[in-house]
């Protein structure tokens, strides 16, 4: 490369003192044949011994014709080029692809900051373009503060080649994330600053300047700072990575968007966590905020073969999950989810950041609250912003904030300002707080809620005609279950609600059917049916002939219905003439003592301990005459007879004894 510049230089001094004397140079067609020796000798021709080394715009040459000092001179119009295939630039055109801070006069030495903000202001107002800063520069600064340059009139770009002293930054650190962005003035986009890592793209995007109007971003770090970003419907604002891949027709074989592998061979320690895929989001704020989304839209629809062809025609997985491992599970979580060591999907709620709570031995309370959600005098608050404050219990408290100026319509005023000393809080629901020009509202005691862990929403829009429905929401196949399906053995319950395991909708019920719905299609099921109560209910292909589909239903009234029962060891039903009751231990735990109702042909008996305690009459209506009808058994009475149905529509009477006892 030295060579090549060296003749580059050489050759432009020679064609320019050979001007002058009319002296003609025949170069070699291909120059990068020339050696050092040859150009030389060139050289040493052309310029005469008296021309050499003089401030005349010649480069120096020593007694073997090399250049022994810099040149001198005006050479921005010399020419570079390798051979004549090569595209013909020059010197001034080369170095101004890209501009150092030096070349305009800023110093970097931490001795000039005012005169250097100045120029770099200036540069900041032309056109965009990347500039450079070389290594160990020194931004400029006050008071061991780096300065940041006014907003610039497009977007730049500034590269560091190496460490870059006092950069400015935004302060992020005030959010408590640990790390200051470089800020070299909106819309700036910092690359390879060299600030405590080897490569580094960091781009502040501040309220002056969108992020689409200018370039795209890879960002390790980014801050945003605008109002100036697209919103929804559809449109992403700041959109830091952007990987899109699109299959044409011509596509054959697999496309993956991404693939990490991450293979870890785990030779740490207790606590060395090898984690392949880790998504964090820092929320603080009003927005909607989601952490991962994954979305497939299915363009064109295909029918879902049959197999008839030996193949799925389409196959679609949103989310799958391949979990291969071997070896049991932890002993202590055979019958206790919350012992377990292999967990598929974790979910770890709590309270975040807000702070924690206390309880010493004699069970009093003490709520650390969090810095960022503590009252703070004078200071502004967004609107529905919360605070955490403790009552004197130290039961924690939310409040949210307001204007007292605020206009629901509008959403104005976005702020404003707290009290200069604290208020006095009031601990009950709704309450509301005057402080400064801020109205606090308490909506009751701090608790952490989240609403929902699974759900499922679709198109689904019957009423139009275009019908969207999901097969199964949760099945399993042929793992075996050692514990349950579902766990909630150690569930925690708030104890100001009813404790609910789960919740249906009326006509929805349990299928009971052992072989699933492919033959049996819901044959037994249990649950509420609208109109008649809880109810057990059989299809006609298990129920048979029989009328009776409900043999057991108890309605919201109170009444059962039960088709037929068997209580104890006796198997007979209510359509028999054997013991329709059998009920032992019936005096709370003897097995001694027992009671059962018995039927026979013409009556009831009720038995104790197998002693017959008597029949069991029916009264009725006192009967018109003797053939009145009747059932054997039955009685009837008024002030004169007692009458008793002696065979079916036969009555015999005797009249009361007069005599008084």
């Amino acid at each position: 490369m030295r060579t090549n510049i060296f003749l580059i230089l050489l050759l432009s001094c020679v064609a320019f003192e050979a001007k002058s004397r009319d002296l003609q140079i025949e170069s070699n067609a291909d120059s990068s044949q020339n050696t050092i020796a040859s150009v030389a000798r060139i050289a040493k021709q052309a310029i005469p011994a008296s021309a050499r080394g003089k401030p005349s715009g010649v480069a120096p040459l020593d007694s073997l014709g090399l250049m022994n000092a810099a040149v001198s001179g005006n050479v921005d119009n010399a020419i570079i080029t390798k051979s004549p295939e090569d595209v013909v630039r020059t010197i001034s055109d080369k170095f101004s692809d890209y501009l150092s801070l030096k070349d305009i006069g800023v110093a970097l030495d931490n001795e000039n900051s005012e005169t250097d903000i100045v120029k770099i202001n200036e540069l900041w107002k032309k056109t965009p373009r990347q500039t450079v800063f070389i290594p160990n520069s020194y931004w400029p600064s006050i008071n061991g503060n780096a300065i940041v340059p006014a907003t610039p009139s497009g977007n730049f770009v500034v590269q560091g080649l190496g460490k870059v002293h006092l950069w400015p930054s935004y302060p992020v650190t005030d959010h408590g994330i640990g790390f200051p962005a470089p800020y070299f003035g909106d819309g700036v986009t910092s690359i390879l600053y060299g600030a405590n890592s080897s490569v580094s793209f960091n781009r502040v995007d501040a309220h002056d300047i969108g992020f689409n109007s200018g370039l795209p971003n890879t960002a390790f770090n980014y801050v945003a700072d605008t109002s100036k970003e697209p919103g929804n419907p559809g449109a992403p604002g700041m959109l830091n990575i952007s990987i899109h891949t699109v299959a044409e027709k011509h596509k054959h074989g697999m496309e993956s968007g991404v693939n990490d592998i991450f293979d870890s061979l785990s030779f740490g320690s207790y606590g060395d966590d090898d984690v392949q895929d880790w998504h964090h989001m820092g929320v603080y704020g009003t927005d909607w905020t989601w952490s991962n989304i994954r979305e497939v839209n299915q363009y064109v629809p295909f029918y879902f073969s049959t197999k008839r062809d030996g193949v799925y025609d389409q196959a679609t997985y949103i989310n799958e999950e391949d979990f291969a491992t071997g070896g049991p599970e932890n002993s202590k979580g055979a019958y206790d989810p919350t012992q377990y060591n292999r967990k598929m999907f974790w979910l770890a709620h709590g309270y975040g950041t807000m702070g924690f709570g206390t309880v010493d031995k004699a069970g009093h309370k003490t709520a650390h609250i969090a810095g960022a959600v503590t009252w703070k005098p004078s200071t502004s608050y967004h609107r529905y912003q919360e605070i955490i404050v403790a009552d004197s219990t130290g039961q924690p408290y939310t409040f949210y904030a307001l204007s007292k100026d605020y206009n629901v319509l509008s959403g104005l005023p976005d702020n404003a300002r707290s009290g200069a000393s604290m208020p006095h809080w009031v601990f009950a629901n709704e309450a509301t707080v005057a402080d400064g020009g801020v109205i606090w509202t308490c909506v009751g005691k701090f608790t952490a809620d989240l609403g929902e862990v699974f759900g499922i929403s679709g198109d689904n829009s019957p009423q139009t005609g275009w019908v969207a429905r999901i097969g199964t929401l949760m099945s399993e196949d042929t793992d075996y279950i050692y514990n349950a399906i579902f766990d909630m053995s150690k569930a925690a319950f708030d104890p100001s609600v009813t404790h609910v395991f789960a919740r249906m909708q009326k006509d929805m019920f349990l299928d009971l059917t052992a072989d699933g719905t492919q033959a049996g299609q819901n044959n037994r099921l249990f649950g509420y049916g609208d109109g008649v109560g809880l109810e057990y209910r059989l299809s006609s292909s298990v129920n048979g002939a029989r009328e009776d589909t409900v043999p057991f239903a108890i309605s919201d009234t109170g009444n059962t219905h039960i088709s037929s029962l068997s209580i104890g060891n006796d198997s007979k039903k209510i359509t028999d003439t054997r013991s329709i009751v059998f009920a032992e231990n019936a005096e709370g735990g003897n097995p001694d003592h027992q009671m059962s109702l018995r039927a026979s042909s013409s009556s009831a008996h009720l038995f104790a301990d197998n002693m017959d305690l008597g029949k069991i009459t029916t009264s009725v209506s006192v009967p018109k005459s003797s053939h009145a009808p009747c059932h054997a058994g039955e009685e009837a009475q008024d002030s004169k007879y007692f009458y008793k149905c002696v065979a079916s529509n036969q009555w015999k009477r005797i009249a009361w004894d007069k005599e008084n006892w």
